[in-house]
């Protein structure tokens, strides 16, 4: 899709520092924040799986920030 060879890019991506990598992880963190959102939304709503995915995200963030 990007017209880019598919090796190159993810060697771009895997390297610390590159243009490519930090684009990568800005949209990456952009859509991470939006779908938790949504869920914290779903969950004042009353859905259980919104609930139980939020949990999920809490238990992550606690183990890597080793609380």
């Amino acid at each position: 899709m990007l017209d880019i060879e598919e090796t190159e890019l993810c060697a771009d991506v895997n390297t610390l520092g590159h243009p490519a990598r930090k684009a990568f992880m800005k949209g990456y963190s952009e859509t991470a924040l939006r779908l938790r959102k949504q869920n914290l939304n779903l969950v004042d709503a009353g859905s259980p799986a919104a609930d139980e995915a939020c949990r999920v995200y809490l238990r992550r963030m606690t183990r890597d920030i080793e609380i």
